[in-house]
């Protein structure tokens, strides 16, 4: 979908594509944010332009966020469940964020 996506920009004369890139390898929390792994992104060519520095895990990981955001969370415990395991085998932190993932289509 994402190739097809690609495309489909390139047809209409888009500047780029944005998608939330999200960390690989943590299925649950890719569904929960919408996105692919960023590394899946990276394949096809996109580049992090995430400008957000915070070493600290995300406002929802830690239960602050909206309640929409909390309701989902609280009914899909293994996406805590992902990130606690990661955070165990010693991921930083820093890469259990979303990246704002971006294919350039043109030169801006």
């Amino acid at each position: 979908m994402a190739q097809a996506s690609v495309r489909w920009a390139k047809e209409h004369d888009y500047e780029a594509v944005i998608a939330p890139g999200t960390p690989n390898d943590l299925f649950s929390f890719s569904v929960l944010a919408g996105g692919l792994p960023w590394t899946t992104y990276q394949k096809l060519g996109f580049a992090d332009e995430t400008f957000e520095t915070n070493d600290d895990l995300p406002g929802w990981v830690q239960g602050n966020g909206p309640p929409e955001v909390i309701n989902v969370i609280e009914a899909a415990p293994e996406v805590i469940e992902e990130v606690e395991a990661a955070l165990a085998k010693g991921r930083p932190k820093s890469e259990l964020r979303s990246k704002l993932m971006v294919l350039r289509l043109k030169n801006a």
